[in-house]
């Protein structure tokens, strides 16, 4: 619903950019239905997992949306795993159908990774299927364009799929309190990686909360408000889209606000590295910029810093770890953006926690307050139940509604980590901290 709202609200506005070519919101959905269709059509049913192992092209949104519109979960795979890595990931989640990449590294890790797993349907994205004519054709005929050298029979083109289907989407009905739209794997602490199952209602409501949360100066007078929809911004895709900070915070922000988004497989790639990076930002007038430290201290430490103008950004977001402040300042001065820090887990969807979103009460060293409809307890290692006074360090406990279900098919360490307090559900992250005596 998210996409078909945005397609409905600002049908003829910019979706994804990548390296000059842009999608509406219009074209993502007719796609996206397309791909709903064409996996009906190859038996996916509701509750079936249908796995992406792709870096953060343009093809992602309209795949990923195509799952759920067939009514079947996403399991978003990280591109650089290895065969051993993603097959366990595939069989663990029994994954009936994987989209991957026409790529000399990333597609012969797929024909590995799929033996002995339940995948019956492979498509394979070129990243020519979204390039302007011009680049692609010179591109191919300068083999700059990267493919596998082979394809196994029976592995589908995602441009031969999209064509081939109709853009009808079959009639599924969601309970979106329920029903699971991701399984998205977290390494956590200990052992294997374990699949957060994930709701609809668990990741929209994560968008509203940042929706109503963020206030950042949009207006001439420099006024902070909330994000405003319809192309006012632009959203630099350089987390990965298969990880829940980039998932939410970036690539499904982005849609429910009606705002571009600017697709960077490789943050690495220019010379010096992070070169390209630099480069979007300044060309299509970036407003939004989410990422950990090290991103922040890319653009920081980076030596063609000054030649680039990034006064387009206004509001970042940074999470995963601290942020050390002088980079925050460093950053802030050359852009005149505010940088607030996150806090969350794959397990919340993931934000859980935000600093406000302004220079005076934002506060380092600190991840701020619950988001709306949050609440945060600190409680004892122990028992996980009892609560400790305010100023003492504690296990952080988690309650609200972009908590997971549980971990995938793992009802044992599910009950170790949800705990009802206080008669409300509580997810015990592993991780230690204090609420000081202003709240942070």
């Amino acid at each position: 619903q998210v996409l078909d709202d945005a397609a409905r609200d600002y049908p003829d506005q910019t979706y994804t950019i990548f390296n000059d070519a842009i999608r509406t919101f219009s074209q993502v959905r007719d796609t996206a239905d397309r791909i709903a269709n064409f996996l009906h059509a190859r038996g996916i049913r509701k509750g079936d997992r249908v796995a992406i192992f792709l870096p953060n092209l343009p093809h992602y949104p309209a795949i990923y949306f195509g799952i759920l519109k067939a009514g079947a979960v996403c399991v978003t795979c990280n591109p650089l795993y290895t065969p051993g890595e993603l097959n366990y990931q595939l069989k663990d989640a029994g994954a009936r159908a994987l989209f991957c990449m026409d790529h000399p590294q990333f597609y012969p890790t797929t024909e590995k990774a799929i033996q002995g797993t339940e995948v019956e349907t492979v498509v394979i994205c070129n990243v020519r299927s979204y390039l302007p004519w011009l680049k692609g054709f010179l591109g191919s005929l300068l083999g700059k364009i990267p493919h596998a050298e082979r394809h196994l029979p029976g592995h589908l083109k995602f441009d031969d799929v999209v064509a081939g289907a109709r853009p009808d989407p079959p009639a599924v009905e969601i309970n979106p309190m329920e029903d699971l739209a991701l399984i998205i794997y977290t390494g956590g602490t200990t052992g294997v990686p374990k699949g957060a199952a994930l709701t609809h209602a668990n990741l929209v409501c994560n968008i509203q909360m940042l929706w109503q949360w963020v206030r950042i100066p949009q207006s001439p007078d420099g006024r902070a408000e909330m994000l405003r929809p319809g192309g006012q911004n632009c959203f630099l895709g350089v987390l990965p889209f298969y990880h829940s900070f980039g998932q939410t915070v970036v690539m499904l922000w982005a849609c429910a606000t009606g705002s571009r988004l600017v697709c960077i497989p490789d943050p690495g790639a220019g010379n010096p590295p992070f070169t390209e990076v630099l480069k979007a930002v300044q060309t299509y007038r970036t407003t939004i910029v989410a990422g950990v430290p090290t991103i922040f201290m890319a653009f920081a430490n980076h030596p063609l810093l000054q030649r680039f103008d990034l006064s387009s950004i206004i509001g970042c977001g940074s999470g995963g770890a601290p942020m050390p402040m002088e980079v925050a300042h460093k950053f802030e001065a050359k852009t005149g953006a505010v940088i607030f820090e996150a806090y969350g887990l794959s397990e919340t969807a993931p934000v859980a926690t935000a600093n406000p979103s302004n220079l005076e009460q934002r506060r380092f060293g600190s991840v701020g307050f619950p988001l709306p409809s949050t609440d945060v307890k600190i409680v004892d290692l122990e028992s996980g139940e009892t609560e400790l006074p305010q100023g003492e360090d504690g296990e952080i406990a988690i309650s609200g509604p972009q908590v997971m279900t549980g971990y995938w098919q793992r009802p044992e360490e599910t009950a170790a980590v949800i705990h009802e307090i206080d008669g409300r559900r509580y997810f015990l992250s592993g991780d230690i901290g204090h609420i000081d005596s202003d709240g942070y």
